[in-house]
């Protein structure tokens, strides 16, 4: 590594971090930028296909459903909520994995876990069951996978860090182009049910992802030394108690508990465009494959402008915080316009504005919790972060379908929405002014 990557290095891991990481590798981290890190970037590509896809395509299972069930808005979103919000939730267990087993193992039975799910909905007969299937297991499993490819990256990557992420998340942009249209082909061909054998098997292709997992030769795991081996049951008994308040450590940190505070808020909204435009523009007389092509414009532009926006992040004299700030704000004020665009250019437009931030959005935050906790708590703070994110996840479609059921009309619902991704901005802006201050005083 060069004198220039040593500094820069230094400069974003604050003292304590480096010597964490010290006693990790033995000594400051040679990071590749590079080489095997693109296969996990591959690898990591793929994951966030399935399971930002399978998210941003719910919209169109969702109608279905509707359809077929003929239940009501609030009943029928609690199947896609509770597996969007169980991909969040079981980041501390998928994060404890990544800690003690590494990236490969929690996606691996993660990726066979949801696969099961997926084949098992093709026997539901309720939305019960599906909750089960769908909801509950295909959620548990992606979940699984979510924070080690993630995490995986960050350990490949240094000065190219916003970069790799961004393209690997680049993924969830396009499954959420490329998803929609393939449920509209596939329902017309096999329905809803053989629709879900075919991600199954979709899904299950992401064991050769968790396969590139390699972990990075730089990483060793510590050696214990001999006056702290464990003597007794007692004692092993206090330390994975002491081991359970490290990984909650990050919560010391103001700026990280303000930014996952931020992250809740905007998943109150979050899928509330995702699950319900598609409903709110099939009722204003626009066809199925019109309606799925509004979430596809969404993924669209949102790998139009992650990969440039992802770029210019990696400048040093950049503020990724400031971009992911305007991005929630931008979002914000888009979604609260929608429900009063009627023509099908206007919901197109939304999509095109929503879809582009909200992609940039998501594409920083692995990278963001590296930038305020370093990278050596990266994984712990992440898994916080997606566990913060988890529980609006679980009732926001379903809160946006009672809206929506109560009034008669999607204004309260998208109104609501845009003022939960106006809070996390502010919340975010404040991260970034107590960073901002904090430099100018040092």
């Amino acid at each position: 590594m060069s004198t220039s990557d040593t500094q820069q290095y230094d400069e974003q891991m604050p003292s304590e971090i480096e010597e964490s990481l010290g006693d990790l590798i033995g000594e400051k981290p040679k990071v590749p930028d590079g080489g095997w890190g693109w296969w996990c970037v591959l690898g990591r590509f793929y994951i966030h296909f399935l399971i930002i896809g399978t998210k941003s395509a719910f919209g169109i299972i969702y109608i279905e459903l509707i359809d077929y069930f003929h239940g009501n808005r609030a009943e029928t979103a609690w199947v896609g909520s509770i597996a969007s919000g169980l991909i969040l939730l079981v980041a501390p267990l998928s994060g404890w994995m990544t800690e003690r087993y590494g990236c490969r193992v929690p996606t691996i039975i993660g990726s066979c876990v949801a696969a099961v799910g997926l084949f098992a909905s093709w026997f539901s007969n309720s939305m019960t069951s599906l909750c089960v299937t769908y909801g509950l297991i295909t959620g548990i499993g992606l979940g699984l996978t979510f924070i080690p490819s993630a995490v995986i990256v960050l350990h490949y990557f240094d000065k190219k860090r916003g970069f790799a992420s961004a393209v690997g998340s680049t993924g969830g942009g396009i499954g959420a182009m490329v998803l929609p249209l393939f449920y509209i082909h596939m329902f017309e061909e096999y329905g809803w049910r053989g629709s879900l054998w075919i991600l199954a098997g979709l899904v299950l292709n992401g064991v050769v992802c968790g396969a590139l997992f390699r972990p990075p030769t730089w990483i060793k795991k510590p050696e214990p030394k001999e006056e702290k081996l464990d003597k007794d049951a007692e004692t092993k008994a206090i330390n994975k108690s002491s081991q359970a308040k490290e990984f909650f450590s990050v919560m010391k940190n103001i700026r990280f508990v303000l930014f996952a505070l931020g992250t809740f808020f905007c998943n109150v909204g979050y899928a509330t465009p995702l699950v319900h435009l598609p409903d709110m523009a099939l009722q204003r007389g626009f066809s199925k494959a019109n309606v799925a092509l509004l979430l596809s414009i969404m993924g669209i532009s949102g790998v139009l402008l992650r990969l440039p926006v992802a770029w210019v992040s990696d400048f040093r004299s950049v503020s990724r915080l400031l971009i992911h700030t305007l991005s929630l704000l931008v979002c914000g004020v888009a979604t609260l316009i929608c429900p009063f665009l009627y023509t099908y250019l206007g919901l197109a437009l939304y999509a095109a504005v929503h879809g582009g931030f909200i992609g940039v959005y998501g594409s920083f935050l692995s990278v963001l919790v590296a930038d305020i906790l370093g990278v050596r708590d990266s994984n712990k703070g992440f898994a916080v972060l997606v566990f913060f994110g988890g529980l609006p996840s679980l009732f926001s479609s379903p809160l946006a379908g009672w809206m929506y059921d109560s009034t008669n009309s999607y204004i309260t619902s998208f109104c609501f929405a845009g003022s939960t991704f106006l809070m996390s901005g502010l919340l975010t802006l404040l991260v970034f002014l107590i960073g901002f201050f904090k430099k100018r005083q040092r």
